[in-house]
């Protein structure tokens, strides 16, 4: 998988049960539940796909499917909402 780059724009804070997104330039708050904001830190920590799934199947007691279709629905979404593009190196 190639490495996602969110804009820098963005703010991203961490509430009690959500995590908000908020765009500046588009004046638009965007908000996810809990594991967003699990898939979103490890994404911060350099994760690889495979091992954020894993580590979100582990988190959440789901199975490894069921985290691989979160993940995937996540990071379209993401992508869907214009918040990260894929990094292609320089």
């Amino acid at each position: 998988m190639k490495k996602l780059i969110f804009y820098s724009h963005l703010i991203i804070v961490k509430k009690k049960s959500q995590l908000e997104i908020y765009s500046p330039e588009k004046s638009v708050l965007y908000c996810f539940n809990n594991s967003a904001y699990f898939i979103i830190r490890e994404l911060f920590k350099n994760r690889k796909k495979i091992k954020i799934i894993t580590n979100l199947k582990k988190k959440y007691n789901i199975s490894f499917t069921k985290a691989k279709k979160d993940y995937n629905l996540f990071i379209n979404d993401l992508k869907k909402k214009d918040l990260i593009i894929p990094y292609k190196g320089i």
